[in-house]
Protein backbone atom coordinates (compact mmCIF):
# COMPACT_ATOMS: atom_id res chain seq x y z
CA UNK A 1 0.00 0.00 0.00
CA UNK A 2 3.27 2.23 0.82
CA UNK A 3 4.56 2.84 -2.50
CA UNK A 4 3.92 1.47 -6.05
CA UNK A 5 5.63 -1.61 -5.33
CA UNK A 6 3.24 -2.84 -3.19
CA UNK A 7 -0.64 -2.89 -4.23
CA UNK A 8 -4.06 -2.76 -1.86
CA UNK A 9 -5.33 -5.42 -3.56
CA UNK A 10 -3.97 -8.09 -1.39
CA UNK A 11 -4.90 -6.62 1.48
CA UNK A 12 -8.58 -5.93 0.20
CA UNK A 13 -8.76 -9.96 0.14
CA UNK A 14 -7.73 -9.98 3.62
CA UNK A 15 -9.92 -7.04 4.82
CA UNK A 16 -12.94 -9.51 2.52
CA UNK A 17 -12.16 -12.27 5.16
CA UNK A 18 -12.14 -10.20 8.20
CA UNK A 19 -15.35 -8.93 7.31
CA UNK A 20 -16.89 -11.94 7.59
CA UNK A 21 -15.58 -12.86 10.28
CA UNK A 22 -16.76 -11.74 14.10
CA UNK A 23 -14.64 -9.41 15.98
CA UNK A 24 -12.78 -12.68 18.10
CA UNK A 25 -11.78 -13.63 15.00
CA UNK A 26 -9.34 -10.58 13.70
CA UNK A 27 -8.29 -10.73 16.90
CA UNK A 28 -6.92 -14.43 16.17
CA UNK A 29 -5.89 -13.28 13.06
CA UNK A 30 -3.46 -10.92 13.79
CA UNK A 31 -2.32 -12.68 16.85
CA UNK A 32 -0.89 -15.65 14.37
CA UNK A 33 -0.27 -12.72 11.77
CA UNK A 34 2.41 -14.21 9.81
CA UNK A 35 3.52 -11.32 7.19
CA UNK A 36 5.32 -12.09 3.72
CA UNK A 37 8.18 -10.15 2.43
CA UNK A 38 7.48 -9.06 -0.76
CA UNK A 39 9.60 -8.38 -3.85
CA UNK A 40 8.99 -6.85 -7.19
CA UNK A 41 9.22 -7.90 -10.29
CA UNK A 42 7.11 -5.68 -12.42
CA UNK A 43 4.68 -3.07 -11.17
CA UNK A 44 1.85 -5.86 -10.56
CA UNK A 45 3.94 -9.20 -9.60
CA UNK A 46 5.44 -9.94 -6.34
CA UNK A 47 7.49 -12.75 -5.43
CA UNK A 48 6.99 -13.63 -1.68
CA UNK A 49 9.59 -15.57 1.02
CA UNK A 50 8.69 -17.11 3.94
CA UNK A 51 10.45 -15.13 6.23
CA UNK A 52 9.54 -11.13 6.70
CA UNK A 53 12.60 -11.06 9.46
CA UNK A 54 15.58 -12.61 7.35
CA UNK A 55 17.29 -9.24 7.59
CA UNK A 56 17.85 -9.93 11.20
CA UNK A 57 21.33 -11.70 12.52
CA UNK A 58 20.36 -15.19 13.51
CA UNK A 59 19.80 -15.52 17.35
CA UNK A 60 19.30 -11.52 17.48
CA UNK A 61 18.22 -11.14 20.91
CA UNK A 62 18.29 -7.93 23.02
CA UNK A 63 17.93 -10.05 26.39
CA UNK A 64 14.79 -8.30 27.72
CA UNK A 65 16.32 -4.44 27.29
CA UNK A 66 13.83 -1.70 27.66
CA UNK A 67 13.42 -0.45 24.39
CA UNK A 68 12.07 3.51 24.26
CA UNK A 69 10.61 5.27 21.35
CA UNK A 70 9.69 8.67 22.06
CA UNK A 71 6.44 9.74 20.49
CA UNK A 72 5.25 13.45 19.76
CA UNK A 73 2.75 12.84 17.11
CA UNK A 74 -0.91 12.39 18.49
CA UNK A 75 -3.40 15.39 17.27
CA UNK A 76 -5.64 13.76 15.16
CA UNK A 77 -8.07 10.95 17.09
CA UNK A 78 -7.85 10.02 21.05
CA UNK A 79 -5.66 12.68 22.34
CA UNK A 80 -3.50 10.79 25.05
CA UNK A 81 -4.84 7.69 24.52
CA UNK A 82 -3.21 7.14 20.60
CA UNK A 83 0.00 6.11 19.96
CA UNK A 84 1.27 4.47 16.74
CA UNK A 85 4.27 2.09 18.82
CA UNK A 86 2.27 1.02 21.65
CA UNK A 87 -1.33 1.53 21.24
CA UNK A 88 -3.18 -0.12 24.01
CA UNK A 89 -5.57 -3.02 22.99
CA UNK A 90 -8.73 -2.44 21.43
CA UNK A 91 -12.35 -2.58 22.30
CA UNK A 92 -13.96 -4.27 19.60
CA UNK A 93 -17.07 -3.52 20.56
CA UNK A 94 -15.83 -0.01 19.56
CA UNK A 95 -14.55 -0.95 16.36
CA UNK A 96 -11.09 0.03 17.26
CA UNK A 97 -9.23 -2.39 15.20
CA UNK A 98 -6.33 -0.24 14.70
CA UNK A 99 -5.56 -0.18 18.23
CA UNK A 100 -5.43 -3.66 18.48
CA UNK A 101 -3.51 -4.12 14.92
CA UNK A 102 -0.82 -2.14 16.51
CA UNK A 103 -0.75 -3.71 20.21
CA UNK A 104 -0.22 -6.57 18.51
CA UNK A 105 2.49 -6.02 15.94
CA UNK A 106 4.76 -4.60 18.59
CA UNK A 107 3.93 -7.31 21.29
CA UNK A 108 4.81 -9.96 18.54
CA UNK A 109 8.47 -7.34 17.40
CA UNK A 110 9.03 -7.71 21.17
CA UNK A 111 9.04 -11.43 21.46
CA UNK A 112 11.05 -12.14 18.17
CA UNK A 113 13.62 -9.01 19.27
CA UNK A 114 13.78 -9.76 22.81
CA UNK A 115 13.15 -6.49 24.49
CA UNK A 116 10.25 -4.55 26.11
CA UNK A 117 9.04 -1.54 23.89
CA UNK A 118 7.82 1.76 25.53
CA UNK A 119 6.73 4.73 24.12
CA UNK A 120 6.44 8.08 26.55
CA UNK A 121 4.41 10.33 24.89
CA UNK A 122 5.35 14.18 24.92
CA UNK A 123 3.24 17.51 23.15
CA UNK A 124 3.48 17.12 19.24
CA UNK A 125 5.46 20.34 18.76
CA UNK A 126 7.45 22.35 22.13
CA UNK A 127 7.65 18.89 23.80
CA UNK A 128 9.06 16.58 20.92
CA UNK A 129 11.67 20.04 20.36
CA UNK A 130 12.46 20.48 23.87
CA UNK A 131 12.48 16.28 24.40
CA UNK A 132 15.55 15.95 21.51
CA UNK A 133 17.57 19.16 23.13
CA UNK A 134 17.48 17.48 25.95
CA UNK A 135 18.25 14.12 24.72
CA UNK A 136 21.36 15.35 22.23
CA UNK A 137 23.03 16.93 25.50
CA UNK A 138 22.45 14.45 27.67
CA UNK A 139 25.59 11.78 25.82
CA UNK A 140 23.99 8.38 25.36
CA UNK A 141 20.74 8.97 23.93
CA UNK A 142 17.16 7.54 26.41
CA UNK A 143 15.48 6.79 23.26
CA UNK A 144 16.21 4.14 20.26
CA UNK A 145 13.64 6.24 17.83
CA UNK A 146 11.20 8.75 17.82
CA UNK A 147 8.23 9.15 15.88
CA UNK A 148 6.44 12.55 15.64
CA UNK A 149 5.51 14.85 12.78
CA UNK A 150 7.02 15.76 9.79
CA UNK A 151 7.66 18.75 9.83
CA UNK A 152 8.86 18.99 13.64
CA UNK A 153 11.60 16.71 12.81
CA UNK A 154 11.86 17.96 9.34
CA UNK A 155 13.22 22.21 10.86
CA UNK A 156 14.91 19.52 13.16
CA UNK A 157 17.52 18.23 11.29
CA UNK A 158 19.65 21.41 10.98
CA UNK A 159 20.41 21.20 14.42
CA UNK A 160 22.19 17.53 14.43
CA UNK A 161 19.63 16.04 16.43
CA UNK A 162 18.97 13.05 14.26
CA UNK A 163 21.27 10.49 12.05
CA UNK A 164 20.95 10.16 8.38
CA UNK A 165 18.84 7.03 7.86
CA UNK A 166 21.22 6.09 4.52
CA UNK A 167 23.71 5.24 6.96
CA UNK A 168 22.51 2.95 9.17
CA UNK A 169 23.58 -0.23 7.83
CA UNK A 170 20.71 -2.13 9.48
CA UNK A 171 18.31 0.02 8.00
CA UNK A 172 17.15 -0.55 4.42
CA UNK A 173 14.37 1.86 3.55
CA UNK A 174 13.92 0.33 0.17
CA UNK A 175 12.03 -2.12 1.69
CA UNK A 176 8.64 -2.57 0.79
CA UNK A 177 7.13 -1.46 4.24
CA UNK A 178 8.80 2.01 3.65
CA UNK A 179 7.33 4.88 1.65
CA UNK A 180 9.46 4.94 -2.00
CA UNK A 181 7.90 7.93 -2.89
CA UNK A 182 8.03 9.96 -0.08
CA UNK A 183 11.77 9.01 0.32
CA UNK A 184 12.56 10.81 -2.58
CA UNK A 185 11.43 14.14 -1.40
CA UNK A 186 12.37 13.42 2.07
CA UNK A 187 16.20 13.10 0.61
CA UNK A 188 18.26 15.97 0.68
CA UNK A 189 22.27 16.06 -1.04
CA UNK A 190 22.03 12.10 -0.72
CA UNK A 191 20.80 12.22 2.85
CA UNK A 192 17.80 11.01 4.44
CA UNK A 193 17.02 11.72 7.96
CA UNK A 194 13.36 11.22 8.42
CA UNK A 195 10.94 8.61 6.37
CA UNK A 196 7.64 7.10 6.81
CA UNK A 197 6.29 3.27 5.81
CA UNK A 198 3.68 0.73 7.31
CA UNK A 199 5.54 1.19 10.86
CA UNK A 200 3.42 4.36 11.24
CA UNK A 201 -0.30 5.02 9.75
CA UNK A 202 -0.93 8.72 10.29
CA UNK A 203 1.01 9.59 7.44
CA UNK A 204 -1.93 7.53 5.35
CA UNK A 205 -4.34 9.26 7.78
CA UNK A 206 -2.73 12.84 6.57
CA UNK A 207 -2.80 11.96 2.65
CA UNK A 208 -4.88 14.27 0.75
CA UNK A 209 -7.46 13.74 -1.27
CA UNK A 210 -11.33 14.84 -2.56
CA UNK A 211 -14.33 13.52 -0.80
CA UNK A 212 -17.52 14.14 -3.02
CA UNK A 213 -21.16 14.11 -1.98
CA UNK A 214 -23.08 11.40 -3.85
CA UNK A 215 -26.53 12.81 -2.48
CA UNK A 216 -25.78 15.95 -4.18
CA UNK A 217 -24.24 14.87 -7.18
CA UNK A 218 -27.36 12.67 -7.88
CA UNK A 219 -29.70 15.45 -7.03
CA UNK A 220 -27.72 17.56 -10.04
CA UNK A 221 -27.65 14.23 -12.65
CA UNK A 222 -23.92 14.55 -12.13
CA UNK A 223 -21.89 11.23 -13.08
CA UNK A 224 -20.14 9.82 -10.28
CA UNK A 225 -15.95 10.87 -11.40
CA UNK A 226 -15.04 6.86 -10.61
CA UNK A 227 -14.32 5.91 -14.47
CA UNK A 228 -12.88 9.29 -15.06
CA UNK A 229 -9.89 8.45 -12.27
CA UNK A 230 -9.37 4.60 -13.61
CA UNK A 231 -9.13 5.82 -16.88
CA UNK A 232 -6.51 8.13 -16.49
CA UNK A 233 -9.11 11.69 -17.52
CA UNK A 234 -9.65 13.07 -13.65
CA UNK A 235 -7.84 16.22 -15.19
CA UNK A 236 -8.05 19.78 -13.57
CA UNK A 237 -10.47 20.40 -16.25
CA UNK A 238 -12.87 17.73 -15.23
CA UNK A 239 -12.64 18.64 -11.94
CA UNK A 240 -13.56 22.52 -12.88
CA UNK A 241 -16.06 21.73 -14.89
CA UNK A 242 -17.90 19.60 -11.71
CA UNK A 243 -17.83 22.33 -9.88
CA UNK A 244 -18.04 25.96 -11.35
CA UNK A 245 -21.78 27.64 -11.20
CA UNK A 246 -22.55 25.48 -8.41
CA UNK A 247 -22.72 28.09 -5.51
CA UNK A 248 -26.35 28.99 -4.35
CA UNK A 249 -27.28 31.92 -1.72
CA UNK A 250 -29.30 29.90 0.04
CA UNK A 251 -30.53 32.37 2.49
CA UNK A 252 -31.26 34.57 -0.30
CA UNK A 253 -29.22 37.48 2.03
CA UNK A 254 -26.58 38.33 -0.50
CA UNK A 255 -23.46 37.05 1.11
CA UNK A 256 -21.85 33.91 0.51
CA UNK A 257 -21.48 32.40 4.35
CA UNK A 258 -21.91 29.47 6.42
CA UNK A 259 -25.86 29.23 5.46
CA UNK A 260 -25.16 28.76 1.70
CA UNK A 261 -24.03 26.09 -0.75
CA UNK A 262 -20.87 25.30 -2.72
CA UNK A 263 -19.04 23.67 -5.47
CA UNK A 264 -15.56 22.82 -3.23
CA UNK A 265 -14.34 23.79 -0.01
CA UNK A 266 -10.40 24.22 -0.02
CA UNK A 267 -7.91 25.85 2.73
CA UNK A 268 -5.14 27.61 1.92
CA UNK A 269 -2.93 24.63 1.18
CA UNK A 270 -4.17 24.29 -2.05
CA UNK A 271 -2.39 25.95 -4.49
CA UNK A 272 0.80 24.33 -3.06
CA UNK A 273 -0.89 20.65 -2.74
CA UNK A 274 -2.48 21.36 -6.10
CA UNK A 275 0.97 22.42 -7.88
CA UNK A 276 2.96 19.19 -6.37
CA UNK A 277 -0.43 16.69 -7.64
CA UNK A 278 0.08 18.21 -11.01
CA UNK A 279 3.79 17.26 -11.65
CA UNK A 280 5.66 20.45 -10.04
CA UNK A 281 8.32 20.51 -7.84
CA UNK A 282 7.74 23.48 -5.40
CA UNK A 283 12.18 23.83 -5.17
CA UNK A 284 14.12 22.66 -8.13
CA UNK A 285 17.92 22.00 -8.81
CA UNK A 286 19.22 24.56 -11.02
CA UNK A 287 21.83 22.50 -12.85
CA UNK A 288 24.32 23.44 -10.78
CA UNK A 289 23.27 21.09 -7.65
CA UNK A 290 21.71 24.13 -5.73
CA UNK A 291 18.21 23.80 -4.57
CA UNK A 292 16.22 26.52 -5.66
CA UNK A 293 12.61 28.28 -5.54
CA UNK A 294 10.63 26.99 -8.73
CA UNK A 295 9.34 29.76 -10.67
CA UNK A 296 9.97 27.87 -13.86
CA UNK A 297 6.92 28.80 -16.64
CA UNK A 298 5.55 25.31 -16.30
CA UNK A 299 4.39 25.80 -12.53
CA UNK A 300 3.73 29.54 -12.62
CA UNK A 301 0.93 28.80 -15.91
CA UNK A 302 -0.63 26.01 -13.85
CA UNK A 303 -0.73 27.90 -11.02
CA UNK A 304 -2.14 31.09 -12.62
CA UNK A 305 -4.77 29.07 -14.55
CA UNK A 306 -5.73 27.70 -11.22
CA UNK A 307 -5.66 30.72 -9.36
CA UNK A 308 -7.88 32.59 -12.30
CA UNK A 309 -10.44 29.63 -12.04
CA UNK A 310 -10.91 29.24 -8.49
CA UNK A 311 -9.45 31.56 -6.31
CA UNK A 312 -12.10 34.59 -7.19
CA UNK A 313 -14.81 32.08 -7.80
CA UNK A 314 -17.83 31.94 -5.27
CA UNK A 315 -17.94 28.16 -5.98
CA UNK A 316 -14.36 27.52 -4.60
CA UNK A 317 -14.64 28.71 -0.54
CA UNK A 318 -11.41 29.03 1.14
CA UNK A 319 -12.48 28.30 4.68
CA UNK A 320 -9.39 30.77 6.17
CA UNK A 321 -10.82 33.63 3.50
CA UNK A 322 -14.18 33.53 4.06
CA UNK A 323 -15.68 31.35 7.26
CA UNK A 324 -12.65 30.06 9.04
CA UNK A 325 -11.92 26.47 10.17
CA UNK A 326 -14.86 25.76 12.66
CA UNK A 327 -17.55 27.25 10.34
CA UNK A 328 -15.79 25.89 7.13
CA UNK A 329 -15.58 22.12 8.51
CA UNK A 330 -18.78 21.62 8.85
CA UNK A 331 -20.18 22.98 5.14
CA UNK A 332 -19.66 19.31 3.93
CA UNK A 333 -20.31 17.31 6.52
CA UNK A 334 -23.27 19.13 6.50
CA UNK A 335 -24.39 18.59 2.96
CA UNK A 336 -23.80 21.99 1.85
CA UNK A 337 -20.97 21.61 -1.12
CA UNK A 338 -20.19 19.32 -3.72
CA UNK A 339 -16.93 18.35 -3.31
CA UNK A 340 -13.94 19.06 -0.64
CA UNK A 341 -10.36 18.48 -0.16
CA UNK A 342 -9.91 16.12 2.79
CA UNK A 343 -7.05 14.15 4.92
CA UNK A 344 -7.71 10.44 4.61
CA UNK A 345 -8.08 10.08 8.25
CA UNK A 346 -11.51 12.39 7.90
CA UNK A 347 -13.47 9.78 6.69
CA UNK A 348 -13.90 7.46 9.72
CA UNK A 349 -15.67 10.80 11.43
CA UNK A 350 -17.43 11.45 8.17
CA UNK A 351 -18.48 7.53 8.11
CA UNK A 352 -20.39 8.39 11.04
CA UNK A 353 -21.10 11.97 11.84
CA UNK A 354 -22.18 12.28 8.02
CA UNK A 355 -25.72 11.71 6.64
CA UNK A 356 -25.37 11.95 3.05
CA UNK A 357 -23.52 9.33 0.95
CA UNK A 358 -19.78 10.62 -0.17
CA UNK A 359 -17.16 8.56 -2.17
CA UNK A 360 -13.59 9.18 -1.98
CA UNK A 361 -11.16 10.14 -5.10
CA UNK A 362 -7.44 11.46 -5.72
CA UNK A 363 -6.99 15.17 -6.52
CA UNK A 364 -6.60 15.37 -10.39
CA UNK A 365 -4.14 15.23 -12.73
CA UNK A 366 -3.29 18.60 -14.48
CA UNK A 367 -4.26 16.62 -18.30
CA UNK A 368 -4.34 13.20 -19.42
CA UNK A 369 -0.94 13.77 -20.82
CA UNK A 370 0.38 13.36 -16.70
CA UNK A 371 1.59 10.01 -15.67
CA UNK A 372 -0.25 9.44 -13.64
CA UNK A 373 -1.96 10.83 -10.54
CA UNK A 374 -0.17 12.13 -7.39
CA UNK A 375 -1.17 13.07 -3.46
CA UNK A 376 0.64 14.91 -1.05
CA UNK A 377 0.77 14.45 2.47
CA UNK A 378 0.18 17.09 4.90
CA UNK A 379 3.05 17.56 6.66
CA UNK A 380 1.41 19.69 9.35
CA UNK A 381 -0.35 16.35 10.45
CA UNK A 382 1.94 13.21 8.74
CA UNK A 383 3.97 11.43 11.04
CA UNK A 384 7.15 10.07 10.28
CA UNK A 385 9.89 8.00 11.74
CA UNK A 386 13.99 9.21 12.90
CA UNK A 387 16.88 7.67 15.03
CA UNK A 388 18.69 10.24 17.22
CA UNK A 389 22.14 11.33 16.20
CA UNK A 390 23.49 9.94 19.40
CA UNK A 391 21.60 6.30 19.51
CA UNK A 392 22.86 3.08 18.63
CA UNK A 393 22.09 3.19 15.33
CA UNK A 394 22.92 -0.50 14.17
CA UNK A 395 20.33 -1.68 16.87
CA UNK A 396 18.03 1.02 15.88
CA UNK A 397 17.93 -0.09 12.46
CA UNK A 398 17.10 -3.72 13.47
CA UNK A 399 14.43 -2.54 15.62
CA UNK A 400 12.68 -0.20 13.25
CA UNK A 401 12.91 -2.78 10.51
CA UNK A 402 10.86 -5.34 12.13
CA UNK A 403 8.25 -3.13 13.59
CA UNK A 404 7.89 -1.79 9.73
CA UNK A 405 7.62 -5.82 8.31
CA UNK A 406 5.41 -6.96 11.08
CA UNK A 407 3.15 -3.89 10.12
CA UNK A 408 2.13 -4.59 6.62
CA UNK A 409 -0.18 -7.22 7.60
CA UNK A 410 -1.60 -6.19 10.92
CA UNK A 411 -1.22 -2.18 11.08
CA UNK A 412 -1.56 -1.25 7.42
CA UNK A 413 -4.06 -3.67 6.81
CA UNK A 414 -6.61 -2.33 9.87
CA UNK A 415 -6.31 1.54 8.51
CA UNK A 416 -7.26 0.21 5.24
CA UNK A 417 -10.31 -1.37 7.04
CA UNK A 418 -11.10 1.67 9.04
CA UNK A 419 -11.09 4.03 6.10
CA UNK A 420 -12.79 2.07 3.15
CA UNK A 421 -15.76 0.88 6.28
CA UNK A 422 -19.13 2.29 5.51
CA UNK A 423 -22.61 2.13 7.30
CA UNK A 424 -23.69 -0.61 5.88
CA UNK A 425 -21.89 -2.83 3.03
CA UNK A 426 -18.35 -2.20 1.32
CA UNK A 427 -18.39 0.73 -1.07
CA UNK A 428 -16.12 -0.86 -4.34
CA UNK A 429 -15.59 1.93 -5.51
CA UNK A 430 -13.88 3.58 -2.50
CA UNK A 431 -11.51 0.39 -2.21
CA UNK A 432 -10.47 1.18 -6.16
CA UNK A 433 -10.35 4.73 -5.19
CA UNK A 434 -8.36 4.23 -2.27
CA UNK A 435 -5.94 1.66 -3.63
CA UNK A 436 -4.78 4.66 -6.36
CA UNK A 437 -4.61 7.03 -3.54
CA UNK A 438 -2.52 5.10 -1.34
CA UNK A 439 0.11 4.29 -4.67
CA UNK A 440 -0.05 7.86 -5.36
CA UNK A 441 1.51 9.35 -2.24
CA UNK A 442 4.54 11.81 -2.24
CA UNK A 443 5.79 14.84 -0.60
CA UNK A 444 7.77 17.69 -1.69
CA UNK A 445 11.24 18.60 -0.18
CA UNK A 446 10.20 22.14 0.40
CA UNK A 447 6.34 21.34 2.50
CA UNK A 448 9.23 19.17 4.82
CA UNK A 449 11.49 21.74 5.64
CA UNK A 450 8.78 24.34 6.31
CA UNK A 451 11.12 27.26 7.96
CA UNK A 452 12.37 27.83 4.22
CA UNK A 453 8.51 29.77 4.11
CA UNK A 454 7.59 28.05 0.64
CA UNK A 455 4.56 26.57 2.33
CA UNK A 456 3.56 29.96 3.22
CA UNK A 457 4.44 31.86 0.32
CA UNK A 458 1.63 29.88 -1.74
CA UNK A 459 -0.46 29.73 1.62
CA UNK A 460 -0.77 33.41 1.01
CA UNK A 461 -1.52 33.54 -2.88
CA UNK A 462 -4.54 30.99 -2.06
CA UNK A 463 -6.23 33.32 0.41
CA UNK A 464 -5.61 36.35 -2.39
CA UNK A 465 -8.48 36.40 -4.74
CA UNK A 466 -6.36 37.73 -7.43
CA UNK A 467 -2.78 36.54 -6.83
CA UNK A 468 -0.11 38.11 -8.84
CA UNK A 469 2.45 34.80 -9.48
CA UNK A 470 5.30 36.09 -11.40
CA UNK A 471 5.65 39.02 -9.08
CA UNK A 472 5.39 37.39 -5.95
CA UNK A 473 7.69 34.72 -6.77
CA UNK A 474 10.30 36.98 -8.37
CA UNK A 475 9.66 38.77 -4.95
CA UNK A 476 10.41 36.01 -2.99
CA UNK A 477 13.58 34.22 -4.86
CA UNK A 478 16.48 35.94 -3.21
CA UNK A 479 15.35 35.20 0.56
CA UNK A 480 14.11 32.03 -0.20
CA UNK A 481 17.34 30.95 -1.89
CA UNK A 482 19.78 32.39 1.07
CA UNK A 483 17.34 30.16 3.64
CA UNK A 484 17.78 26.73 1.36
CA UNK A 485 21.27 27.67 0.91
CA UNK A 486 22.25 28.31 4.63
CA UNK A 487 19.87 25.26 5.17
CA UNK A 488 21.96 23.03 3.27
CA UNK A 489 24.94 24.39 4.49
CA UNK A 490 24.00 23.60 7.97
CA UNK A 491 23.25 19.61 6.72
CA UNK A 492 26.57 18.91 5.25
CA UNK A 493 28.17 20.09 8.61
CA UNK A 494 26.91 17.83 10.47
Amino acid sequence: MKNKLTTVSAIISVLILICSCGAQDLSDMNQDVNPVQTTNTSDDEVVTTSDPLDFLPEDYNLGGEKITILYGQNVMHDVGVENEVTYGIGDFEQGDIIADAVYRRTKIAEERLGCEIVSPMVDWDNGTNKAMKENALSGDSAYTAVIARVYTLGNMIKSGYLADLRSISSLNLDNFWWDRNVNTGCNIMGRQYIATGDINYYDDYSITCMAFNKNRFDDRGIVYPYDLVRDGKWTFDEFYKTINDTAADLDGNGIFDENDFYGYVANAGFLSSTLIDFGEGLVIEDGNGNVILNRSESIVTKAQTVADKLLSNDSFLVEERRLGYDKGDTIFPNGQALMSGILIGSVTSFRQNMDDDFGVLPNPKWNEEQDGYKVTISQHWSSCVAVPSNADTDKAGYILETLGALSYDTVTSAVVEQTVKTKSSRDEESVDMLDIIFKSKTVDMALIFDDWGIYNLWMSMTKDTDPKIVSTLEKSEKSTNNKIAKFIEAVNGL
